[in-house]
This record gives C-alpha cells, sequence and structure tokens, in this order.
C-alpha cells in the first residue's frame, strides 16, 4: 500500500500582507510634514514672541530702577497722638510707587500703617507715611527702625526721631 503524505502549509496574515509601496509612504511623509509644521510653528513663534515680550518688559524695569530712588527725610513721632510719620522723597530720576511701610519697636512689635497702598510719588516729590502707635512705641529709647519699600528700592530709617 502506498503511503500518502500530507502536507499541510499554514499561511499567515503576514505572508499575504504586501508593504506600503515607496511613493506612498513618501506621501504621507510629505502631508504629515505639511500639517505638522504650520501647528509647531504657530506654537514656536507664540512662545518666541511671548519670550521677546517678557525680556522687553524686564529690561524696561531694569532700566527704570536703576535711576529711581526712595529717601527718608524724617521720621516724627507725636507720643500725645499715638501716631508716627514718615517724610519719604523720591530721590530717584523717575516716578516710582511706594508699595509698603513698616515702623518696628527693639521689642519687636509693628505700628499699625494708617495710609493706604500703592502711592505714586513723582520725581523729587514728598509724601507722608502714618503710622498709629499705640501699643507698639510707648517711648522714643523703644524705636528700632522704620522702613519704605517701593517697586524697585529700599529706604531705612535708623536714627533718632524728631519729637524725642
Amino acid at each position: 500500500m502506498p503511503i500518502l503524505e500530507v502536507t499541510y502549509t499554514m499561511k499567515t496574515a503576514h505572508d499575504e500582507m504586501k508593504g506600503v509601496s515607496p511613493l506612498l509612504a513618501s506621501i504621507f511623509l510629505v502631508l504629515i510634514a505639511v500639517t505638522a509644521v504650520p501647528i509647531f510653528s504657530g506654537w514656536f513663534m507664540n512662545n518666541l514672541m511671548s519670550t521677546a515680550d517678557t525680556s522687553g518688559n524686564r529690561t524696561e524695569q531694569a532700566i527704570k530702577c536703576n535711576v529711581a530712588g526712595l529717601a527718608i527725610e524724617d521720621f516724627y513721632l507725636d507720643f500725645s497722638a499715638s501716631r508716627a510719620r514718615l517724610n519719604v522723597r523720591n530721590s530717584g530720576q523717575t516716578p516710582d510707587q511706594i508699595v509698603s511701610a513698616k515702623v518696628y519697636s527693639f521689642n519687636g512689635s509693628e505700628a499699625a500703617n494708617l495710609t493706604i497702598f500703592p502711592i505714586n510719588i513723582s520725581a523729587g516729590e514728598f509724601k507722608y507715611v502714618t503710622f498709629n502707635t499705640e501699643g507698639a512705641l510707648a517711648s522714643c529709647s523703644n524705636f528700632s527702625y522704620a522702613i519704605v519699600s517701593g517697586r524697585c528700592k529700599t529706604a531705612t530709617f535708623e536714627g533718632l526721631p524728631r519729637g524725642c
């Protein structure tokens, strides 16, 4: 009896798959590039312009700060009225803003500020900042220092206040 030999060949999906033609692949790559480049270039340009604007603003602020200045001309204490007053002058060549001011005693207590900030102050102009010293400064010997801050500069007063 003859022996019958049966061979099975299995075809897989991979055997029947054809590759993408090089022409079609090139067309797809060009389409992807044409679509992606405008998206990323727009994003890149927005970031670049934003960074340039920020840098320009910082440069402008730095130049203004180079010619800015604040000085505390006098510091007055009036114990009968429980008030203190800073006489602040813009000693710079550009307008500025006083953004905060504080008066401290040696024990660390702080006088309550009675002035609303920010205060615009032109070049060469004087402004007053007022404090309530009740409970914070009992005597001249208890005064430590006063500080005033602008957008760019800070000034301190550590001498003997007037009214002492």
